[in-house]
């Protein structure tokens, strides 16, 4: 059971500063992370048109990852020598 104490109480009209700012932020914070994502994205498809041997070793360590990460009793096995 709760007893309410005081009515909340809102402001008479919306603050259109603050509004205005977290828009811009969001723009601006978004557009890095779209920026960022791009890179990354490139990045890896061009290592990936190289034949680099760092990329096959890093693609090879993410299969291995997510393995482990979709089968934990196997990676513990491996890790602790368990049978």
């Amino acid at each position: 059971m709760f007893t309410v104490l005081e009515e909340p109480s809102f402001p008479a009209r919306p603050d259109r500063l603050y509004l205005a700012l977290k828009a811009l932020l969001a723009l601006i914070l978004g557009g890095m992370a779209g920026l960022g994502v791009g890179l990354v994205r490139e990045v890896t498809a061009r290592s990936s048109r190289n034949a680099d041997p760092d990329y096959a070793e890093f693609t090879s360590l993410g299969r291995q990852a997510m393995h482990d990460l979709t089968h934990p009793r196997s990676a513990l096995r491996r890790l602790f020598g368990g049978s």
